[in-house]
């Protein structure tokens, strides 16, 4: 077989075209991945750095808004989730809950996740990770904690080009 000049001209046209389109699909599901996140709308960095352990929900929601969702967690270990917030927020028992203020879309492979830990009517902790990185903490052994300054800068910008933030 006899190679010619124009077999590895579209040879190389082929390879190069192959590896543009790839390196494009990687970076739309990376785009896709990260402001394909359903963010709650009051949610910033700024009142993520002002959240304290021992705040009440109504404290919580006066710095960041209502959260996505809230699940809980009865003392009988049975979970139970709730899509809608509560009409009188500041009604609670000796439950668990997790509030959700942020997370990956549904196909999504990774992405930002903001949840807060309420226990005994006040919040216990509250942690914001990127692809399962950690990226923001709030606990009793500090707050906040901010492991990644770059990736929590980002919450802000992500929330902004959100597909879905409510």
């Amino acid at each position: 077989m006899k190679v010619t000049a124009i077999k590895i001209i579209k040879s190389i046209s082929l390879f190069i075209a192959g590896s543009v389109l790839g390196v494009m699909s990687y970076y739309s599901l990376n785009v896709y991945n990260q402001h394909g996140a359903i963010v709650a709308k009051g949610v910033s960095s700024e009142g993520l750095l002002s959240i304290r352990i021992g705040m009440t929900p109504n404290e919580i929601v006066n710095l960041i808004g209502p959260p996505l969702c809230i699940k809980y967690k009865k003392r009988n270990n049975a979970e139970s989730g709730d899509s809608s917030i509560r009409m009188n927020i500041s009604r609670h028992n000796d439950d668990s809950e997790m509030w959700i203020y942020a997370r990956p879309s549904k196909v999504s492979l990774g992405g930002i996740e903001i949840n807060l830990f309420f226990k005994n009517g006040t919040l216990s902790s509250a942690y914001a990770e990127n692809y399962d990185l950690g990226v923001y903490k709030c606990d009793i052994e500090g707050c906040p904690t901010i492991w990644n300054q770059e990736e929590f800068n980002s919450i802000d910008i992500i929330k902004k080009s959100a597909f879905h933030s409510f």
